[in-house]
């Protein structure tokens, strides 16, 4: 068990896969609420004009030098190291399409580490996610402009943030990926006057209490071990928030795994072929961090299945994968091969300076656990 935990501050620490926000020194800085991740507006107002845009380099995309007049655009901030961003990203590429033509969306890489090579680690980020960031992407400059006069200036201090501008190119409104659906259709379809400014956020407070609702009773039912009654609460929530797919796909998994592993499998297999390699990782990485419990035990085989499905598109340079593999190959009891990833992982820390010592101590510490495994 606690090796599990082990793992699972790994993921975090290197891939963040839980939707929230996280800070400039990448920490998770997860809300007790959704509704409490959007931030205090400061001297850059709702009704501002919006500041000017400043790229260090356009990596994907038309670039965008300024506001054209009866266009909305949706401006976020992001890093490559902020979890919460990856998991934000597929729902910001779904409302660029469904909007296309009507919205522009602009995504900027901010808050790296500017000792490292940060513009080639942006810019494979991007190459390796494909239509996961189906937007354009640029990256701030050397002396963070971007993140002075927007971020800063809104009092943002956590990402992802979104501004959105409306068609007059002012600040319509700022906030945490999870609610730009609902003021985009506001604003796309004229309705984001003044009262309509009141229903949006009548909206999204309904939203959110009727997501901590639900998920409380969700959690309450899994405890009592009632799988069938957490499963229909989760159908309930997965509506409620599209950013949060990946987090309900988990729990509908799980909950199905404990009622017929069959139409477990079947579900997660007719979800996840559709899914990035990131999203088909991050499931299984799930699937391994999951307890036996009883008579039930986790199908670590369906998950070192996708992992290895995933490893033939990943980004070869992403540490993330071996580490992945290690576990799932321990799960399913492969030492060599459990010990031949956890070494590469190891490997590719130790090139990486923006590592904290106490990512690669973990590390080599599960080597050698993996190392102490019998066949």
């Amino acid at each position: 068990m606690i090796f599990d935990n082990t793992f699972r501050i790994f993921l975090c620490m290197l891939m963040l896969l839980t939707i929230g926000l996280a800070d400039g020194n990448g920490q998770s800085n997860l809300p007790t609420s959704i509704v409490d991740s959007v931030t205090v507006i400061d001297s850059l107002k709702i009704g501002d004009p919006a500041p000017a845009i400043a790229a260090c380099k356009w990596i994907k995309g038309n670039p965008v030098t300024k506001f054209v007049r009866d266009k909305v655009y949706v401006v976020e901030f992001w890093a490559t190291w902020c979890g919460p961003c990856q998991a934000a990203m597929p729902h910001l590429s779904e409302l660029a399409r469904t909007y296309k033509g009507k919205v522009e969306v602009i995504s900027f890489d901010v808050k790296e580490d500017k000792k490292t090579d940060f513009l080639l680690k942006v810019e494979r980020f991007v190459k390796w996610s494909g239509d996961r960031m189906d937007y354009a992407v640029a990256i701030d400059l050397p002396d963070d402009i971007m993140e002075k006069t927007w971020l800063q200036a809104a009092g943002a201090n956590g990402i992802p943030h979104v501004f959105i501008i409306d068609q007059q190119g002012k600040i319509a409104w700022h906030g945490h990926p999870d609610y730009v659906g609902d003021v985009l259709s506001a604003m796309v379809n004229g309705r984001y006057d003044e009262a309509g400014k009141k229903l949006v956020e009548e909206q999204i407070k309904a939203k959110s209490q009727l997501y901590d609702s639900l998920a409380h009773k969700m959690m309450a039912a899994k405890k009592d071990g009632d799988y069938q009654t957490a499963l229909a609460i989760v159908e309930e929530i997965s509506p409620i928030f599209p950013a949060l797919r990946s987090d309900c796909a988990n729990m509908k998994y799980e909950f199905l795994s404990h009622i017929d592993s069959k139409k477990a499998r079947q579900f997660a297999d007719t979800l996840l072929a559709k899914w990035h390699p990131k999203d088909q990782v991050s499931f299984a990485a799930f699937i391994l961090s999951s307890q036996p419990n009883g008579a039930f035990k986790p199908d670590y085989e369906f998950a070192l299945k996708w992992v290895k499905y995933a490893a033939a598109y990943w980004d070869p340079q992403d540490e993330v994968i071996f580490v992945t593999l290690a576990k799932a190959y321990y799960k399913t009891g492969n030492k060599e091969q459990a010990i031949s990833n956890q070494q590469k992982f190891i490997e590719m820390l130790k090139k990486d300076p923006a590592i904290k010592p106490q990512t690669l101590e973990m590390a080599e510490k599960t080597l050698q656990l993996y190392l102490s495994m019998k066949h």
